[in-house]
């Protein structure tokens, strides 16, 4: 009788001993499984970046940016100055136009460029459209956060946008850019 008490007692130890390792190849393989999908979506992202890099809009900068200002302000960013006219919005208040930053489009030595107000969530865009010969364009959307550390600004591509734009000038490419980004394995 106490051979076999000791019997069960050494196969529950080494039960034990066994369940976490069989606990720990199946974590092992989960990671695995999320560490292989995030290298995936990050080689996706990185074609859908190349993607929209290479986009070229078919049409003069000057017919495309009245659908840029249209688009930040569908998504609920204030512009600026006689851009609001442009999609209708009404001036903004004098105290605003004094603490919410942005300005109103402007020339560059390749196209246009704005930047929105800020927003209560202290983010503010940046679009910058660039001639590439008087047929065609690109355009480009940067967030720009405010961080409370150095340096007091924090940038990033909103591909998201770019991609809107597109679709809303040229859906057929549009397509293919998420085709082509979607493929990559």
């Amino acid at each position: 009788m106490v051979e076999h008490r000791r019997l069960v007692e050494m196969h529950c130890i080494r039960s034990r001993r066994t369940r976490p390792s069989s606990w720990s190849a199946g974590l092992a393989a989960a990671f695995m499984l999320v560490a292989c999908s995030m290298t995936t979506q990050a080689r996706r992202d990185a074609q859908f970046r190349r993607e929209l890099d290479d986009a070229r809009i078919n049409q003069p900068l000057a017919e495309v940016w009245p659908v840029v200002l249209h688009l930040l302000a569908d998504h609920g960013y204030q512009l600026v100055g006689r851009d609001r006219l442009v999609v209708g919005a009404p001036p903004a208040a004098r105290y605003k136009r004094l603490t919410a930053g942005g300005f109103e489009t402007g020339k560059t030595d390749h196209g246009l460029v704005l930047e929105t107000m800020t927003d209560a969530s202290g983010v503010r865009y940046r679009a910058e459209g660039r001639d590439l010969d008087g047929k065609a364009c690109q355009v480009r959307f940067t967030a720009i956060r405010l961080t409370g550390s150095s340096p007091s600004e924090e940038r990033s591509r909103n591909l998201d946008l770019e991609l809107e734009l597109v679709r809303r000038l040229d859906p057929e490419q549009a397509k293919r850019i998420v085709h082509v980004a979607d493929a990559v394995k």
